[in-house]
C-alpha cells in the first residue's frame, strides 16, 4: 500500500486497493470470455433445444465457480481493509510511530468486528446480484434467439428459400455474444459490463471499509475529527480537500460529518481516492493547516449549497 504524510509528518497508509480489486476483476473477465465462448458455440444452423440446455449448464457451472472465487476474495479483502484503517488511526493518534509498529498492535474493537461482518455480508449479496443478473440475461437471450431460429427453420421448410438467412444468423450470434455485455443497471440508470461494475464495487467497498474502520477506532479512542486528504482532484472533491470533518454528529463545531459529505456525492463517491487523517485535539494543527481548512470549509459549504455532482463557479 502507498503511504502519505499525516498532519504531523508521520508516514501512514494511503488506501487505493486497485491492485487487490484487479484479482477479482480479472477473474470476472475470464468468466465472461468463457461464457461468451459457450454461447457462440451453439449451432444455430442445426439448432436443437438440447444444445441450449447443455450451454446453460456450462454457464451455470462457470458462474458458480465465479461466485465461490468472489466469496473467498470478499472474506479476505474486507478484513484487510479494516485492518489498514485501524492501523492508520493508531499512527494518526500517535499510538504507534510507524505503520509496521501499528500493524503489530492492531486489534478490532467491537464496532469494527460488527462492521466487518456486515460489509462481508452486504458485498457478497451485491456480487451475487451481478451473477444472478448475468444468469437472467443469458437465459432471456437464449430463449429469444431460440424462438427466432425455430421461426427461421419453419419458414425455410414452408417456402424453401433462405433469403438473408446468413445475415439473420449472424445477427443472432451477435446477440448471444452481447448478452454478457452492459447487463448491469445501476441506481443512476447507467449500464455497465460486469467486470467494470465489479471493479467499481470492490474498490469502493474496500475504501469505505477502510474509512469506517478508521472512524470506529478513532471515536472509540476519543478522536472525533478528521482532515480530508489532498489528491489534486479536478471534480467537486476539490472543494472539500483539506477541510475538517466531524466523525460523529454530536462533536462540537459547525463542520460537516463524513456521512453528510458522502451523501452529497461530491466527495467519498464510488472509487473516490480521498481519505482523512483523524485527530483529537485542535492544537495538533499548525496555523497553516487551520488556515487552509477554514478556506476549504467556506468553499465546501458553497459547493454543498449549490448542489449537484460537480457544481460550477465555486472558487
Amino acid at each position: 500500500m502507498a503511504e502519505y504524510l499525516d498532519i504531523e509528518g508521520r508516514s501512514v497508509p494511503q488506501p487505493q486497493y486497485k491492485g487487490n480489486a484487479t484479482k477479482l476483476v480479472d477473474e470476472y473477465k475470464r468468466a465472461m470470455r468463457d461464457i461468451q465462448s459457450y454461447l457462440l458455440r451453439i449451432d444455430l444452423n442445426n439448432f436443437q433445444r438440447a444444445n441450449a440446455l447443455v450451454t446453460l449448464k456450462q454457464i451455470e457451472k462457470r458462474l458458480k465457480e465465479l461466485d465461490l472465487f468472489a466469496a473467498d476474495w470478499v472474506k479476505a479483502s474486507i478484513p484487510e481493509a479494516a485492518f489498514d484503517g485501524t492501523a492508520a488511526t493508531l499512527v494518526n493518534l500517535g499510538l504507534a510511530a510507524t505503520l509496521v509498529e501499528a500493524k503489530d498492535i492492531v486489534k478490532f474493537n467491537q464496532l469494527n468486528t460488527a462492521m466487518i461482518e456486515l460489509y462481508i455480508e452486504r458485498t457478497n449479496e451485491d456480487i451475487l446480484a451481478i451473477t444472478n443478473n448475468i444468469r437472467k440475461q443469458v437465459r432471456n437471450t437464449i430463449r429469444e434467439v431460440s424462438g427466432e431460429v425455430m421461426r427461421q427453420q419453419m419458414a425455410k421448410g414452408v417456402n424453401g428459400i433462405e433469403t438473408q438467412n446468413r445475415l439473420i444468423l449472424q445477427g443472432l450470434r451477435d446477440k448471444l455474444g452481447d448478452s454478457v455485455e452492459k447487463v448491469i443497471l445501476d441506481a443512476g440508470k447507467n449500464r455497465w459490463n460486469p467486470s467494470d461494475y465489479v471493479d467499481m464495487l470492490t474498490r469502493s467497498v474496500q475504501l469505505e471499509t477502510y474509512r469506517q474502520a478508521q472512524t470506529n477506532e478513532a471515536v472509540a479512542r476519543g478522536a472525533n475529527y478528521g482532515i480530508i486528504s489532498y489528491a489534486g482532484a479536478k471534480d467537486a472533491c476539490r472543494f472539500h480537500e483539506g477541510r475538517i470533518i466531524k466523525l460523529v454528529p454530536q462533536a462540537e463545531g459547525s463542520y460537516p460529518t463524513y456521512d453528510e459529505l458522502k451523501a452529497s456525492n461530491q466527495i467519498f463517491h464510488p472509487r473516490c481516492r480521498h481519505h482523512f487523517t483523524v485527530f483529537k485535539n485542535f492544537d495538533r494543527l499548525s496555523d497553516s493547516v487551520r488556515e487552509s481548512a477554514e478556506k476549504q470549509h467556506e468553499r465546501g459549504n458553497a459547493a454543498l449549497a449549490a448542489g449537484g455532482r460537480n457544481p460550477k463557479d465555486i472558487e
